[in-house]
């Protein structure tokens, strides 16, 4: 049986029955709430994130690079994570669909392509969707003429995207031969 201690709260000034010896506080909000813990504290933890910002988010990054190359539940739970929120913050999506990119094309764009998709003819009914996508036919996001501006859904403008990626990337590989034979290699 533990002895009991007639105590004063250092912050609320009360009466209080402790279990320990060295209590100063009647309960953990009155231990928050004490002056001298609130300095202590926010000081050191606010030192401590300044000292240390960089290296944890390296540190969070390589981890999520990680996951994302082993764990498919992880890589599933953020896409889905990522498209709720798309569908939940239309308006802060993307910059895909900010006016100011497109020079205030993005809607003669739709209005032009019958606000449709281009490749797989999907219709919007609502050209405010956030499931609609303009894209820029020669990857250069400061060329916004008419021309060069295409109506996508979400989709097809991932799958452009990463092909258009994908081709630039072999073009600047200095050996691309070689590099073809290793991923036809790697596949087998």
């Amino acid at each position: 049986m533990s002895k009991e201690y007639s105590k004063v709260c250092k912050t609320c000034r009360e009466k209080f029955v402790a279990h320990a010896h060295n209590a100063l506080f009647c309960s953990d909000y009155c231990g928050r709430e004490y002056p001298d813990n609130k300095k202590k504290t926010c000081g050191y933890h606010k030192r401590w994130r300044e000292k240390n910002l960089e290296k944890e988010k390296k540190r969070a990054h390589e981890y999520h690079k990680y996951k994302m190359a082993t764990d498919l539940f992880y890589v599933e739970r953020k896409r889905k994570n990522a498209r709720n929120w798309r569908r939940r913050n239309p308006d802060a999506a993307r910059r895909n669909h900010n006016k100011l990119n497109f020079n205030g094309n993005k809607y003669i764009v739709i209005k032009r392509d019958k606000q449709k998709c281009r490749i797989c003819g999907r219709y919007f009914p609502n050209k405010y969707n956030c499931l609609i996508a303009i894209h820029h036919i020669d990857g250069n996001r400061k060329n916004n003429e008419l021309g060069n501006l295409l109506t996508l859904c979400d989709g097809c403008h991932k799958y452009i995207t990463n092909f258009q990626q994908y081709k630039r990337f072999l073009e600047r590989m200095s050996n691309r031969k070689e590099f073809i034979k290793y991923l036809a290699n790697m596949v087998q």
